[in-house]
Protein backbone atom coordinates (compact mmCIF):
# COMPACT_ATOMS: atom_id res chain seq x y z
CA UNK A 1 0.00 0.00 0.00
CA UNK A 2 1.30 3.46 -0.91
CA UNK A 3 1.13 6.21 1.72
CA UNK A 4 1.80 9.88 1.01
CA UNK A 5 3.32 12.17 3.61
CA UNK A 6 1.79 15.63 3.26
CA UNK A 7 3.26 19.03 3.96
CA UNK A 8 1.61 21.32 6.49
CA UNK A 9 -0.02 23.39 3.72
CA UNK A 10 -1.57 20.37 2.05
CA UNK A 11 -2.73 18.98 5.38
CA UNK A 12 -4.50 22.27 6.17
CA UNK A 13 -6.29 22.24 2.86
CA UNK A 14 -7.44 18.66 3.31
CA UNK A 15 -8.80 19.34 6.79
CA UNK A 16 -10.43 22.67 5.77
CA UNK A 17 -12.36 21.10 2.92
CA UNK A 18 -14.69 18.92 5.07
CA UNK A 19 -15.53 21.92 7.32
CA UNK A 20 -16.50 24.09 4.35
CA UNK A 21 -18.54 21.25 2.90
CA UNK A 22 -20.40 20.76 6.23
CA UNK A 23 -21.18 24.48 6.43
CA UNK A 24 -22.67 24.52 2.94
CA UNK A 25 -24.77 21.44 3.70
CA UNK A 26 -26.10 23.17 6.83
CA UNK A 27 -27.07 26.26 4.81
CA UNK A 28 -28.94 24.08 2.29
CA UNK A 29 -30.84 22.28 5.04
CA UNK A 30 -31.90 25.60 6.60
CA UNK A 31 -33.16 26.83 3.26
CA UNK A 32 -35.22 23.67 2.74
CA UNK A 33 -36.73 24.15 6.18
CA UNK A 34 -37.59 27.75 5.28
CA UNK A 35 -39.35 26.59 2.07
CA UNK A 36 -41.46 24.19 4.11
CA UNK A 37 -42.36 26.96 6.54
CA UNK A 38 -43.36 29.36 3.79
CA UNK A 39 -45.46 26.71 2.10
CA UNK A 40 -47.43 26.11 5.32
CA UNK A 41 -47.92 29.82 6.08
CA UNK A 42 -48.89 30.97 2.62
CA UNK A 43 -50.49 27.91 1.17
CA UNK A 44 -48.14 28.06 -1.77
CA UNK A 45 -46.39 25.06 -3.16
CA UNK A 46 -42.76 24.56 -1.99
CA UNK A 47 -41.52 25.29 -5.53
CA UNK A 48 -43.28 28.72 -5.67
CA UNK A 49 -42.31 29.43 -2.10
CA UNK A 50 -38.70 28.88 -3.14
CA UNK A 51 -38.89 31.61 -5.79
CA UNK A 52 -36.82 34.64 -4.75
CA UNK A 53 -38.70 37.83 -3.84
CA UNK A 54 -37.40 41.37 -3.46
CA UNK A 55 -39.52 41.81 -0.41
CA UNK A 56 -39.83 39.84 2.80
CA UNK A 57 -41.56 36.49 2.50
CA UNK A 58 -45.18 36.24 3.52
CA UNK A 59 -45.29 36.15 7.26
CA UNK A 60 -41.71 35.01 7.30
CA UNK A 61 -39.88 38.29 7.47
CA UNK A 62 -37.83 38.90 10.50
CA UNK A 63 -40.31 41.43 11.86
CA UNK A 64 -43.22 39.10 11.29
CA UNK A 65 -41.49 36.26 13.08
CA UNK A 66 -40.70 38.50 15.98
CA UNK A 67 -44.43 39.42 16.25
CA UNK A 68 -45.93 36.13 15.15
CA UNK A 69 -49.25 35.22 16.61
CA UNK A 70 -49.34 32.42 19.06
CA UNK A 71 -50.17 29.14 17.47
CA UNK A 72 -49.10 30.29 14.02
CA UNK A 73 -45.49 29.07 14.38
CA UNK A 74 -42.38 30.97 13.61
CA UNK A 75 -39.80 30.88 10.80
CA UNK A 76 -37.01 32.10 13.11
CA UNK A 77 -33.73 30.45 12.14
CA UNK A 78 -34.83 30.03 8.59
CA UNK A 79 -35.84 33.58 7.74
CA UNK A 80 -33.32 34.11 4.90
CA UNK A 81 -34.36 35.67 1.74
CA UNK A 82 -34.28 33.35 -1.26
CA UNK A 83 -31.74 35.32 -3.19
CA UNK A 84 -29.15 35.69 -0.38
CA UNK A 85 -29.38 31.99 0.39
CA UNK A 86 -28.66 31.10 -3.24
CA UNK A 87 -25.68 33.45 -3.18
CA UNK A 88 -24.39 31.67 -0.07
CA UNK A 89 -24.74 28.34 -1.84
CA UNK A 90 -22.92 29.61 -4.92
CA UNK A 91 -20.18 30.96 -2.67
CA UNK A 92 -19.94 27.55 -0.99
CA UNK A 93 -19.51 25.83 -4.33
CA UNK A 94 -16.80 28.34 -5.37
CA UNK A 95 -14.97 27.83 -2.08
CA UNK A 96 -15.13 24.05 -2.48
CA UNK A 97 -13.74 24.26 -6.05
CA UNK A 98 -10.92 26.54 -4.93
CA UNK A 99 -10.14 24.27 -2.01
CA UNK A 100 -10.04 21.25 -4.30
CA UNK A 101 -7.64 22.98 -6.70
CA UNK A 102 -5.48 24.20 -3.84
CA UNK A 103 -5.46 20.80 -2.27
CA UNK A 104 -4.37 19.21 -5.55
CA UNK A 105 -1.60 21.78 -6.06
CA UNK A 106 -0.40 21.44 -2.49
CA UNK A 107 -0.33 17.68 -2.68
CA UNK A 108 1.45 17.82 -6.04
CA UNK A 109 4.02 20.19 -4.62
CA UNK A 110 4.40 17.96 -1.62
CA UNK A 111 5.51 15.12 -3.91
CA UNK A 112 8.47 17.00 -5.42
CA UNK A 113 12.18 16.95 -4.55
CA UNK A 114 12.40 13.31 -3.55
CA UNK A 115 15.56 12.21 -1.82
CA UNK A 116 17.54 9.30 -3.32
CA UNK A 117 15.66 6.06 -3.05
CA UNK A 118 12.22 7.80 -2.96
CA UNK A 119 11.33 6.62 0.58
CA UNK A 120 10.77 8.99 3.52
CA UNK A 121 9.88 7.62 6.95
CA UNK A 122 8.47 4.46 5.46
CA UNK A 123 6.43 6.28 2.80
CA UNK A 124 6.99 6.20 -0.95
CA UNK A 125 7.12 9.58 -2.64
CA UNK A 126 7.01 10.37 -6.32
CA UNK A 127 10.33 10.13 -8.21
CA UNK A 128 12.25 13.24 -9.28
CA UNK A 129 10.12 16.35 -9.52
CA UNK A 130 7.21 17.10 -11.81
CA UNK A 131 6.14 14.25 -14.05
CA UNK A 132 8.71 11.82 -12.56
CA UNK A 133 8.26 8.14 -13.48
CA UNK A 134 9.89 5.39 -11.43
CA UNK A 135 12.55 3.65 -13.57
CA UNK A 136 14.42 0.55 -12.36
CA UNK A 137 18.19 0.78 -12.21
CA UNK A 138 19.91 -0.66 -15.34
CA UNK A 139 21.23 -4.19 -15.00
CA UNK A 140 24.98 -4.16 -15.68
CA UNK A 141 26.11 -6.32 -18.60
CA UNK A 142 28.98 -8.58 -17.51
CA UNK A 143 32.29 -8.06 -19.31
CA UNK A 144 32.92 -11.18 -21.40
CA UNK A 145 36.40 -12.48 -20.79
CA UNK A 146 37.21 -15.84 -22.39
CA UNK A 147 39.45 -18.31 -20.64
CA UNK A 148 40.59 -20.51 -23.53
CA UNK A 149 40.86 -20.45 -27.29
CA UNK A 150 41.36 -22.74 -30.22
CA UNK A 151 43.37 -21.77 -33.27
CA UNK A 152 44.02 -22.90 -36.82
CA UNK A 153 46.94 -21.55 -38.83
CA UNK A 154 48.74 -21.80 -42.12
CA UNK A 155 52.07 -20.36 -43.14
CA UNK A 156 54.50 -20.10 -45.98
CA UNK A 157 58.14 -19.14 -45.84
CA UNK A 158 61.58 -19.13 -47.34
CA UNK A 159 64.59 -20.79 -45.78
CA UNK A 160 68.30 -20.49 -46.04
CA UNK A 161 69.23 -23.76 -47.73
CA UNK A 162 70.85 -26.20 -45.34
CA UNK A 163 73.90 -28.18 -46.25
CA UNK A 164 73.33 -31.80 -47.26
CA UNK A 165 76.02 -34.44 -47.17
CA UNK A 166 76.47 -38.19 -47.60
CA UNK A 167 79.12 -40.36 -45.98
CA UNK A 168 80.00 -44.07 -46.19
CA UNK A 169 78.61 -45.10 -49.57
CA UNK A 170 81.05 -46.77 -52.03
CA UNK A 171 81.12 -48.24 -55.51
CA UNK A 172 83.58 -50.06 -57.81
CA UNK A 173 83.12 -53.69 -56.89
CA UNK A 174 84.20 -56.54 -59.11
CA UNK A 175 81.41 -57.70 -61.39
CA UNK A 176 81.37 -60.28 -64.12
CA UNK A 177 79.28 -62.77 -65.91
CA UNK A 178 81.63 -65.54 -64.84
CA UNK A 179 83.82 -65.44 -67.96
CA UNK A 180 87.54 -64.73 -68.11
CA UNK A 181 88.02 -65.04 -64.37
CA UNK A 182 85.50 -62.38 -63.41
CA UNK A 183 83.67 -62.96 -60.18
CA UNK A 184 79.98 -63.46 -60.58
CA UNK A 185 79.30 -61.77 -57.27
CA UNK A 186 80.26 -58.50 -55.69
CA UNK A 187 83.67 -58.38 -54.12
CA UNK A 188 85.80 -55.79 -52.39
CA UNK A 189 88.13 -54.67 -55.08
CA UNK A 190 91.21 -52.51 -54.34
CA UNK A 191 89.85 -49.42 -56.06
CA UNK A 192 86.56 -48.68 -54.27
CA UNK A 193 85.33 -45.10 -54.62
CA UNK A 194 83.19 -42.83 -52.45
CA UNK A 195 80.18 -41.07 -53.84
CA UNK A 196 81.09 -37.82 -55.46
CA UNK A 197 79.72 -34.82 -53.44
CA UNK A 198 79.06 -33.08 -56.74
CA UNK A 199 76.29 -35.57 -57.38
CA UNK A 200 74.22 -34.10 -54.57
CA UNK A 201 71.46 -31.59 -55.19
CA UNK A 202 68.75 -30.27 -52.88
CA UNK A 203 65.42 -28.51 -52.83
CA UNK A 204 65.18 -26.65 -49.53
CA UNK A 205 64.20 -23.19 -50.76
CA UNK A 206 60.72 -22.88 -49.23
CA UNK A 207 58.43 -24.51 -46.72
CA UNK A 208 54.73 -24.50 -45.86
CA UNK A 209 53.15 -25.28 -42.50
CA UNK A 210 49.56 -25.92 -41.43
CA UNK A 211 48.12 -26.86 -38.08
CA UNK A 212 46.03 -26.17 -35.01
CA UNK A 213 46.39 -25.52 -31.33
CA UNK A 214 44.76 -24.72 -28.01
CA UNK A 215 45.62 -21.86 -25.69
CA UNK A 216 44.68 -20.02 -22.52
CA UNK A 217 44.53 -16.38 -21.46
CA UNK A 218 46.76 -15.95 -18.41
CA UNK A 219 45.94 -12.31 -17.67
CA UNK A 220 47.58 -8.87 -17.82
CA UNK A 221 48.05 -9.27 -21.57
CA UNK A 222 49.76 -12.68 -21.40
CA UNK A 223 48.54 -15.83 -23.10
CA UNK A 224 50.06 -19.14 -24.09
CA UNK A 225 49.23 -22.00 -26.41
CA UNK A 226 50.41 -25.35 -27.66
CA UNK A 227 50.40 -26.00 -31.40
CA UNK A 228 50.98 -28.92 -33.75
CA UNK A 229 51.80 -28.16 -37.38
CA UNK A 230 52.57 -30.30 -40.35
CA UNK A 231 55.37 -29.24 -42.67
CA UNK A 232 55.68 -29.64 -46.39
CA UNK A 233 58.25 -32.04 -47.86
CA UNK A 234 61.77 -31.03 -48.76
CA UNK A 235 64.23 -33.31 -50.46
CA UNK A 236 67.86 -33.89 -51.29
CA UNK A 237 68.96 -35.83 -54.34
CA UNK A 238 72.12 -37.79 -54.98
CA UNK A 239 72.13 -38.55 -58.68
CA UNK A 240 75.30 -39.43 -60.53
CA UNK A 241 77.07 -41.86 -62.79
CA UNK A 242 80.61 -42.84 -63.68
CA UNK A 243 82.46 -45.06 -66.13
CA UNK A 244 85.69 -46.89 -65.40
CA UNK A 245 87.85 -49.74 -66.67
CA UNK A 246 86.66 -53.10 -65.42
CA UNK A 247 89.20 -54.81 -63.21
CA UNK A 248 89.10 -58.37 -62.08
CA UNK A 249 91.18 -61.28 -60.87
CA UNK A 250 92.46 -63.50 -63.68
CA UNK A 251 95.47 -65.77 -64.50
CA UNK A 252 98.51 -63.84 -65.64
CA UNK A 253 98.67 -64.41 -69.41
CA UNK A 254 102.39 -63.56 -69.55
CA UNK A 255 103.46 -66.01 -66.86
CA UNK A 256 105.35 -69.24 -67.82
CA UNK A 257 104.40 -70.83 -64.59
CA UNK A 258 101.88 -73.60 -64.54
CA UNK A 259 99.42 -72.83 -63.28
CA UNK A 260 100.00 -69.13 -63.84
CA UNK A 261 99.54 -66.82 -60.88
CA UNK A 262 96.26 -64.96 -60.51
CA UNK A 263 96.60 -61.24 -60.95
CA UNK A 264 94.25 -58.26 -60.70
CA UNK A 265 93.90 -56.19 -63.78
CA UNK A 266 91.89 -55.29 -66.84
CA UNK A 267 93.87 -57.02 -69.65
CA UNK A 268 93.32 -60.66 -69.20
CA UNK A 269 94.73 -61.64 -72.63
CA UNK A 270 97.76 -59.32 -72.43
CA UNK A 271 97.11 -57.56 -75.75
CA UNK A 272 97.30 -54.13 -74.18
CA UNK A 273 93.61 -53.45 -74.59
CA UNK A 274 91.25 -53.07 -71.63
CA UNK A 275 88.93 -56.00 -71.62
CA UNK A 276 85.73 -54.36 -70.42
CA UNK A 277 84.27 -50.95 -69.58
CA UNK A 278 81.93 -50.60 -66.56
CA UNK A 279 79.27 -47.92 -66.17
CA UNK A 280 77.70 -47.25 -62.75
CA UNK A 281 74.54 -45.13 -62.35
CA UNK A 282 73.12 -43.90 -59.02
CA UNK A 283 69.66 -42.52 -58.35
CA UNK A 284 69.21 -41.40 -54.74
CA UNK A 285 66.38 -39.30 -53.25
CA UNK A 286 66.03 -38.35 -49.59
CA UNK A 287 62.84 -36.60 -48.42
CA UNK A 288 62.14 -34.93 -45.10
CA UNK A 289 58.65 -34.12 -43.80
CA UNK A 290 57.08 -34.32 -40.39
CA UNK A 291 55.54 -32.01 -37.82
CA UNK A 292 56.47 -29.15 -35.51
CA UNK A 293 55.33 -29.28 -31.87
CA UNK A 294 55.56 -25.96 -30.04
CA UNK A 295 54.74 -24.34 -26.69
CA UNK A 296 54.35 -20.60 -27.22
CA UNK A 297 54.07 -17.56 -24.94
CA UNK A 298 52.66 -14.24 -26.16
CA UNK A 299 52.15 -10.72 -24.88
CA UNK A 300 49.21 -8.75 -26.29
CA UNK A 301 49.55 -4.96 -26.33
CA UNK A 302 46.38 -3.11 -25.35
CA UNK A 303 45.54 -0.33 -27.84
CA UNK A 304 42.80 2.24 -28.31
CA UNK A 305 41.98 0.81 -31.72
CA UNK A 306 38.88 -1.27 -31.16
CA UNK A 307 39.47 -4.93 -32.01
CA UNK A 308 43.10 -4.43 -33.08
CA UNK A 309 45.73 -6.09 -30.84
CA UNK A 310 49.44 -6.32 -31.73
CA UNK A 311 51.53 -8.97 -30.03
CA UNK A 312 55.00 -10.50 -29.70
CA UNK A 313 55.83 -14.04 -28.74
CA UNK A 314 58.36 -16.82 -28.49
CA UNK A 315 58.15 -20.59 -28.58
CA UNK A 316 60.19 -23.71 -28.03
CA UNK A 317 59.55 -27.32 -28.88
CA UNK A 318 60.68 -30.04 -31.23
CA UNK A 319 60.42 -30.99 -34.84
CA UNK A 320 59.51 -34.58 -35.58
CA UNK A 321 61.38 -35.56 -38.75
CA UNK A 322 60.04 -38.26 -41.03
CA UNK A 323 62.94 -39.27 -43.26
CA UNK A 324 62.85 -41.53 -46.24
CA UNK A 325 65.62 -42.49 -48.63
CA UNK A 326 65.32 -44.45 -51.85
CA UNK A 327 68.58 -45.48 -53.57
CA UNK A 328 68.99 -47.38 -56.82
CA UNK A 329 72.35 -48.64 -58.14
CA UNK A 330 72.65 -49.92 -61.70
CA UNK A 331 75.92 -51.40 -63.04
CA UNK A 332 76.37 -52.18 -66.74
CA UNK A 333 79.46 -53.23 -68.73
CA UNK A 334 80.49 -53.91 -72.29
CA UNK A 335 83.27 -55.72 -74.19
CA UNK A 336 85.79 -53.02 -74.89
CA UNK A 337 87.76 -55.17 -77.37
CA UNK A 338 84.71 -55.39 -79.60
CA UNK A 339 83.65 -51.69 -79.58
CA UNK A 340 81.51 -52.31 -76.44
CA UNK A 341 79.39 -54.93 -78.15
CA UNK A 342 77.26 -57.10 -75.97
CA UNK A 343 76.50 -54.58 -73.24
CA UNK A 344 74.95 -56.20 -70.22
CA UNK A 345 73.53 -55.30 -66.83
CA UNK A 346 75.77 -56.71 -64.17
CA UNK A 347 73.92 -55.40 -61.12
CA UNK A 348 70.72 -53.48 -60.26
CA UNK A 349 69.28 -52.95 -56.81
CA UNK A 350 66.90 -50.54 -55.13
CA UNK A 351 67.18 -49.93 -51.41
CA UNK A 352 64.67 -48.03 -49.27
CA UNK A 353 65.38 -46.71 -45.81
CA UNK A 354 63.15 -44.88 -43.32
CA UNK A 355 63.74 -43.20 -40.00
CA UNK A 356 61.99 -40.93 -37.50
CA UNK A 357 64.09 -38.48 -35.56
CA UNK A 358 63.44 -35.53 -33.24
CA UNK A 359 65.29 -32.23 -33.24
CA UNK A 360 65.05 -28.95 -31.39
CA UNK A 361 62.67 -26.27 -32.66
CA UNK A 362 62.37 -22.64 -31.60
CA UNK A 363 60.48 -19.59 -32.82
CA UNK A 364 60.09 -15.82 -32.47
CA UNK A 365 56.79 -14.20 -33.48
CA UNK A 366 55.35 -10.74 -34.04
CA UNK A 367 51.97 -9.83 -35.47
CA UNK A 368 48.50 -8.56 -34.75
CA UNK A 369 45.02 -9.93 -34.30
CA UNK A 370 41.76 -8.31 -35.33
CA UNK A 371 38.46 -9.22 -33.65
CA UNK A 372 35.91 -10.27 -36.26
CA UNK A 373 33.14 -11.29 -33.85
CA UNK A 374 32.75 -11.66 -30.09
CA UNK A 375 34.55 -15.00 -30.20
CA UNK A 376 36.55 -14.98 -33.46
CA UNK A 377 39.79 -13.15 -34.24
CA UNK A 378 41.94 -13.03 -37.36
CA UNK A 379 45.64 -13.50 -36.60
CA UNK A 380 48.35 -12.43 -39.07
CA UNK A 381 52.04 -12.33 -38.26
CA UNK A 382 55.68 -13.07 -38.96
CA UNK A 383 57.54 -16.05 -37.53
CA UNK A 384 61.21 -16.88 -37.48
CA UNK A 385 61.44 -20.65 -37.13
CA UNK A 386 64.56 -22.60 -36.28
CA UNK A 387 64.67 -26.34 -36.98
CA UNK A 388 67.77 -28.19 -35.88
CA UNK A 389 69.49 -30.57 -38.32
CA UNK A 390 69.16 -34.32 -38.45
CA UNK A 391 70.72 -37.43 -40.05
CA UNK A 392 70.02 -41.13 -40.55
CA UNK A 393 71.76 -44.25 -41.87
CA UNK A 394 70.81 -46.59 -44.72
CA UNK A 395 72.49 -49.75 -45.95
CA UNK A 396 73.44 -49.09 -49.59
CA UNK A 397 74.80 -52.14 -51.43
CA UNK A 398 76.34 -53.58 -48.29
CA UNK A 399 77.84 -50.30 -47.01
CA UNK A 400 76.46 -47.98 -44.33
CA UNK A 401 75.60 -44.66 -45.93
CA UNK A 402 74.65 -41.69 -43.73
CA UNK A 403 72.66 -38.77 -45.10
CA UNK A 404 72.88 -35.55 -43.06
CA UNK A 405 70.83 -32.34 -43.29
CA UNK A 406 72.02 -29.31 -41.33
CA UNK A 407 69.98 -26.68 -39.42
CA UNK A 408 67.16 -24.88 -41.19
CA UNK A 409 66.37 -21.16 -40.69
CA UNK A 410 62.93 -20.21 -41.91
CA UNK A 411 61.21 -16.83 -42.34
CA UNK A 412 57.45 -17.26 -42.47
CA UNK A 413 54.27 -15.26 -42.93
CA UNK A 414 51.37 -16.91 -41.12
CA UNK A 415 47.63 -16.35 -40.95
CA UNK A 416 44.92 -18.05 -38.98
CA UNK A 417 41.81 -17.79 -36.83
CA UNK A 418 41.36 -17.91 -33.07
CA UNK A 419 38.10 -19.00 -31.48
CA UNK A 420 37.51 -17.92 -27.85
CA UNK A 421 35.67 -20.17 -25.41
CA UNK A 422 34.90 -20.08 -21.68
Amino acid sequence: MLRARLTDGARGVVFASPMAFAFCVLVSLLRVARFECLSKRTGLSPLKAAMPSPRPAYGCGVDQDLHAKPGQGSCVGVAFEGLPVMKVQMACLSVLAALAAGSQAAVAADFGNVPPGGVVNGGIRDYGGAGGVPVPAPVPIPDYKPSFYFRIDGGYGLMSEPSVSEDGGQYGWLTSNGQNGYSSTFGNGPDLQAFDPAWLSKDFTDIATYGAGVGTYIGSGWRMDATVEGRSKNQADLNGSTTYNSNSWYPDPNSVNVPPPVIYGNDSNGNGIVDRITHVDFQDKTTIAGSVWMANLYYDFMTTERGFTPYVGAGVGLVWNELKRVHTTTVTSCDNENPCAGSRTDYAKTTEGKADTASLAAALMAGASYQLTDITSLDVGYRFLYLAGTSFDTDIDGYNSRMSISDQYIHQIRAGLRFDVN
